[in-house]
């Protein structure tokens, strides 16, 4: 009886092991549509700078891969309820554990509209200046600090752009004057003022800079840890 037993319980643990290992080898990501670093193509495919890094360094493991597009606070709530493994592009104003190798940055400045020839000061005669902000994002103390130093009306509205043409709404609030700046990131508008035909004029200084990284929940560290030695691996790989 107790050697039928002693079988039952290696075969569980062998099943339960084998479950594990092969979950190991499937990796689920979520981004917010990010130019030129994350975004979806015509076909519904994920691709972007950041993107493609990922599915070139884990492309020697035989990970399965799955990419998915949500608003950024959707992303870190189902990264920290643990239906999806990492989230892309965040810091640790986020509130998840993240892998320490960086993604880029997040690079703030203003956008104004091309006619004025001025822009914002750092001080406080800016009484009458209206800034909008995003309220999908936590941003670090210092940010807010410097907006409150300035004497800006703080305005929050949503930055969740997967579209041209929400794009192209997004600036025309700036554009049309009902916001004097638009606190944006510097390697997204670049990217769009390229592509499009948006006549903005971009600050000159950055506001503010932020490295970014891949998170994850904790509970998640095996996956982690399999993750940045893939990174990493890429690196040295690439550097040769």
């Amino acid at each position: 009886m107790r050697a039928i037993l002693l079988r039952i319980l290696v075969i569980f643990f062998f099943f339960m092991n084998s479950n594990e290992a092969r979950g190991e080898n499937r990796f689920s990501f979520c981004f917010e549509v990010w130019q030129p670093f994350s975004s979806v193509d015509e076909h519904g495919l994920a691709n972007g700078r950041d993107i493609d890094f990922l599915k070139s360094a884990l492309e020697p493991f035989d990970y399965q891969l799955t990419f998915i597009e949500l608003p950024f606070k959707r992303c870190l709530k189902e990264v920290q309820q643990g239906n999806i493994d990492f989230a892309l592009h965040v810091d640790e104003t986020d509130g998840i554990k993240l892998i320490d190798y960086p993604m880029g940055s997040w690079d703030l400045l203003f956008a104004y509209k091309n006619e004025k020839t001025a822009s914002l000061p750092f001080n406080s005669n800016n009484k009458q200046s209206k800034i909008l902000i995003a309220r999908d994002y936590t941003y670090p103390k210092e940010v807010i600090d410097k907006l409150m130093a300035m004497s800006v009306e703080i305005l929050n509205g949503s930055f969740y752009t997967s579209t041209s043409n929400e794009v192209k709404n997004l600036f025309k609030l700036v554009e049309s004057g009902m916001v004097d700046a638009i606190l944006v990131d510097k390697a997204w508008a670049e990217y769009e003022l390229l592509r499009q035909n948006i006549k903005i004029t971009l600050a000159d200084t950055l506001l503010y800079s932020e490295p970014q990284f891949i998170g994850y929940r904790k509970g998640n560290e095996i996956n982690a840890q399999l993750l940045i030695q893939a990174l990493k691996g890429k690196a040295i790989r690439e550097s040769r």
